[in-house]
Order: C-alpha cells, then sequence, then structure tokens
C-alpha cells in the first residue's frame, strides 16, 4: 500500500509539471498586409521560446522580438509572396502555423476625387488598396513640392487617404502626386490640376512670396537699394495685397523706409516714396505698405525698389490676401 500510494504521488506530480508547459499556437496577427519591414505583432501560446518566424515564400522574418510567452512582434522581410499564406513559427523542436493568411500589400490608386481639378482650401481624396503604410502625402516637384504628414490627413484607411489641399500648394496644371510609405519607399501616383479655391469665410488666409530673400542689405544714408524686384513678380498680385520689408538695426536719429518704381527710381506715390519709420515699426520687425488700384498697375509695370536709409533691409515679401 505504502509502494502503490508512493506510486500515485509520483504520478500526480508528473501530471501537474506537463499541465505547466503550454503548448506552441498562433491564435492571431496584425497587420494581415506588409511591406519591407513591416512589424507584425503575433498573439498566441508558447511563443517565449520561438526562434524564428517564417512569411509565405518561405522567407525568414528580419528579427524576432519576444515580449512574452503570449506575444513576439516579427519585421516582415523584403519579397513577401503576393499570395496570401499562413505565417510559421518555431522554436527549434515544434513549429505551429497560423489560421489566418498574409500577404505583400500591393499599393495601387484608383483614382482621385474631383477627378481632373483640385482646389486649395478643399479635400482631396486618394482612393486606392492598400495605402495603410503611407506617412505622407507629395505635391507638386523641386522647390514649389508641399508635404502633407499622415498626422495631418483628414482621413486614413486602407483604401482612402483625404487631406485638404493647402492654401499654399503648388498652383497649375498636371501637378504631380506621390507618396512616401512608412519603409521610405516612393511611390507616383500621376498628376493633377491645381487651381486657387476660395478660402473659408472669416478671416483671410494670408500667404508670404519672398520677393528678396537674399541677404542682409544696410541701407546707410540711401546709399544702398534692393533692386531686382521684377514686374512679373506681381502678376498674380490683387489690390488688397501687402508689400512687407523685415527690417532691423535701427540707428540713433531717424530712420525713413521707401517703396519706388523698378524704372526710374522714384517713389510709387509721393507717400510711398519716402516712409517714417518709429520705434514700432522696428519692435515689430518691419514696414509695409497696402497694394491699391493706384499701386498694383505701377507694380505691373516697372517693378519695385526697396531703398531708405538707417536701416538694414533683411526681407522683402509680397503677402498674398486671399
Amino acid at each position: 500500500m505504502m509502494l502503490l500510494a508512493v506510486a500515485c504521488g509520483f504520478a500526480a506530480c508528473s501530471n501537474d509539471t506537463d499541465s505547466n508547459v503550454e503548448s506552441l499556437s498562433i491564435a492571431a496577427f496584425y497587420p494581415t498586409i506588409v511591406m519591407d519591414g513591416t512589424p507584425v505583432t503575433i498573439t498566441g501560446t508558447g511563443l517565449s521560446e520561438v526562434t524564428a518566424v517564417e512569411f509565405p515564400g518561405g522567407l525568414q522574418a528580419k528579427s524576432v522580438q519576444i515580449a512574452d510567452g503570449s506575444r513576439i512582434i516579427a519585421v516582415a522581410p523584403a519579397g513577401v509572396s503576393a499570395e496570401p499564406g499562413a505565417l510559421v513559427v518555431t522554436n527549434g523542436s515544434a513549429t505551429a502555423q497560423s489560421r489566418q493568411t498574409i500577404s505583400k500589400a500591393q499599393p495601387v490608386l484608383r483614382y482621385f476625387n474631383p477627378s481632373e481639378v483640385a482646389k486649395t482650401y478643399n479635400d482631396l481624396q486618394i482612393e486606392g488598396n492598400d495605402l495603410m503604410f503611407v506617412k505622407r502625402v507629395e505635391i507638386g516637384s523641386g522647390s514649389t513640392s508641399l508635404s502633407i504628414k499622415a498626422i495631418d490627413f483628414k482621413r486614413k484607411s486602407n483604401s482612402n487617404i483625404t487631406i485638404t489641399m493647402p492654401a499654399d500648394a503648388p498652383l497649375g496644371s498636371r501637378q504631380p502626386i506621390s507618396v512616401e510609405f512608412e519603409n521610405g519607399e516612393l511611390m507616383a501616383l500621376g498628376s493633377i490640376d491645381i487651381e486657387q479655391g476660395e478660402a473659408p469665410s472669416g478671416k483671410p488666409v494670408e500667404q508670404e512670396i519672398d520677393l528678396y530673400n537674399g541677404g542682409d542689405v544696410d541701407m546707410g544714408g540711401w546709399s544702398a537699394a534692393i533692386t531686382g524686384i521684377g514686374a512679373d513678380a506681381f502678376a498674380d498680385a490683387q489690390v488688397g495685397d501687402r508689400i512687407r520689408v523685415y527690417i532691423k538695426n535701427q540707428v540713433e536719429g531717424w530712420q525713413q523706409g521707401s517703396f519706388k518704381k523698378g524704372s526710374d527710381w522714384s517713389g510709387l506715390t509721393d507717400e510711398l516714396g519716402v516712409v517714417g519709420l518709429s520705434t514700432d515699426d522696428f519692435d515689430k520687425g518691419y514696414y509695409e505698405m497696402t497694394i491699391d488700384d493706384v499701386t498694383l498697375p505701377l507694380l505691373q509695370s516697372y517693378g519695385l525698389i526697396i531703398s531708405g536709409c538707417n536701416y538694414t533691409a533683411v526681407r522683402v515679401v509680397l503677402i498674398l490676401v486671399r
């Protein structure tokens, strides 16, 4: 009887030990589509000893991070098959296969909405497939291009990205639109015409356009000037827009600014030829003029010269008020 009791005791201990060992399994994972470098979170049992994760196409994960026995993170390799397949995990002595399938993302544009002309202040919808990994949208090209980050998207899903076209988006026909994905891959989506839209009701939106930004100019005693601001710089200007001269270095005594015609150095008007500058102007950091129906045709015909005395000009901008 004592031998039987001892034997039963050993059997009981053995069964308790076995019940604490969890078998290897995959319960779920996310996301179910991947690109090169996408982290995939896998949940299941017995995962603390996993040594490898295999993606469709027989490719091994770039890395495997063990969170705990029920969760690991595998980084997808390049070249995962576009055909859906199972994930396989192994711990060296056992393997487990998922019921879910995973595949390579195949991002594609289906259409823009609106399809032909987008307008500033208005929404542009990008409809497509596998867009969930887009981290920014690029509008235009070169120095005039504009980047919109995912955090600023109005909407983002796997099939739709909606952005509000910014006020300073590059205008014109066939402006290129492209996207960058989280892993750095770029994809051109095509092009669309962009036009100026109507600003929302309320306070007008102001946009600064550089007329001069080539370094400080010490005006001295009317001995220096900013020239080369041609008439074409004002092609899009309207009555109510402003020209602002950013300034610094107030000299003791008196200071004067000046807005002159680019043709003969005469003032745009008698009042604008010599503009008294005050301490308040230097505290603000600029002086400016508002374009009216008299000065607009002069600027569009002759361009502009900025001069004056006893201050330093830093930058000159055209402020579009729309």
